[in-house]
């Protein structure tokens, strides 16, 4: 009985980290997408940080 229960919540706690990670990746695309455009217009070559 714990033991399914703590798997449920492990379980719960894989698929946020698994939704915070993903929106992470999102927003660094969207962030490296932007600062390409912006870098196009200036006509200067894109730095990547790593």
């Amino acid at each position: 009985m714990i033991a399914r229960e703590s798997a449920k919540a492990i379980s719960s706690l894989w698929i946020q980290n698994g939704r915070d990670v993903a929106s992470q990746l999102l927003k660094q695309k969207s962030f490296w997408r932007q600062e390409k455009e912006r870098c196009d217009k200036q006509k200067k070559p894109l730095i990547h940080m790593n």
